[in-house]
Formats: structure tokens, C-alpha cells, sequence
């Protein structure tokens, strides 16, 4: 009903949000924690720079909801299935050098440098014929427009249920959520 087609809404809109801005910017450089709908706009991006005292959560869970934003399509891709199901259903925290280690991380840099070693990056980057660049990274894309529809739909279900409910209100009230399932 209302609230599925709200949900839905908001879902596309926030995916829309995290494409239009890590498509649009191949880069980033990450310092501190790197959360939820952080995380998945980080693993959306080409090249991920992190500052060596960085962490990566994803968290959804703990409010009742998947992971979305396209992380489900990148982390896996990134890290492989097994590590992506030890983050995403655990809710394991990520150092940046682990990030490093496992594929999470592109390029690690001493802490307040993450930006610069980006800039360098993107300076590379941009000295680059791009049509190979583009071209390539319109196959590694594939089946992305496929995995973002899917998670529309499945977190619209999600944003219906009392468990969302009781995750939202354990969230707002700084307590841990007693799901129902």
C-alpha cells in the first residue's frame, strides 16, 4: 500500500543519490569510519583511498533493513561472497589495512593523507585515454541495473515490517532492537 510505495520511493531516491555520485566520481578518499550508506558509496567507486586509521561497518541490519545504495552488487565484487556475507550479516567492523588486505581498499595512506593520495590518483587517471576507462568500466558494471532493482524492491518490503519498526525505534532510543523475524 502507502507505505510500500513510500518506501520504494525513498529507495529509489537514495539510490539515485549514491549513482549519480560514485559513477560520476571514480574516486574517493575515506579518514575515520565509513558507514552504512558511506561504505556502499565507497565500494561503489573505482578506486578507494583510505587513511591507514579508517573502518568500514555496514550496519544495516541493526535498524531492520538490508544493505542497499548497490552494496550487495559492489562489496561481493570487492571482497569476494564469503568475506561480503562475514560483513554484511555480522556487521563486522573493517580496519583500513584489512581493507587493503581483503580488497576493500584500493590505496592506504598515513592518516590526513587519504585526500592527496586521491588527487594523485585521479591526476593518473585523468592523464588517461578515457574511452578504455569507460569502456571497461561499463563491464565490470554488468548486471548492476539487474541488482539495484531487486534491491528496490526487497528493501520496499523491508520498510514495511515490524521488524524495521522495532529497528528504527531501538536505533532512535539508543537500545539494542528485539527483533521478531
Amino acid at each position: 500500500g502507502r507505505a510500500q510505495a513510500e518506501a520504494s520511493s525513498i529507495s529509489a531516491a537514495i539510490e539515485q543519490v549514491c549513482l549519480s555520485q560514485a559513477v560520476d566520481r571514480s574516486r574517493v578518499a575515506l579518514a575515520g569510519i565509513s558507514a552504512g550508506a558511506g561504505m556502499a558509496v565507497a565500494c561503489a567507486c573505482d578506486t578507494v583511498v583510505a587513511a591507514e586509521d579508517a573502518r568500514f561497518v555496514a550496519g544495516f541490519h541493526k535498524i531492520g533493513l538490508m544493505s542497499d545504495m548497490g552494496l550487495p552488487y559492489f562489496l561481493p565484487r570487492r571482497v569476494s561472497v564469503g568475506r561480503a556475507r562475514r560483513i554484511l550479516f555480522y556487521h563486522e567492523v573493517v580496519n583500513a589495512p584489512e581493507g587493503e588486505r581483503i580488497g576493500l581498499v584500493d590505496y592506504l595512506a598515513a592518516p590526513g593523507k587519504a585526500l592527496e593520495v586521491a588527487l594523485e590518483k585521479a591526476r593518473f587517471l585523468a592523464a588517461e585515454a578515457a574511452g578504455p576507462i569507460e569502456l571497461t568500466k561499463k563491464i565490470l558494471a554488468e548486471g548492476l541495473d539487474e541488482a539495484l532493482a531487486d534491491e528496490q524492491t526487497f528493501q520496499g518490503l523491508l520498510f514495511t515490517t515490524s521488524d524495521f519498526q522495532e529497528g528504527r525505534a531501538a536505533f532512535l532510543e539508543k537500545r539494542r532492537p528485539n527483533f521478531g523475524g
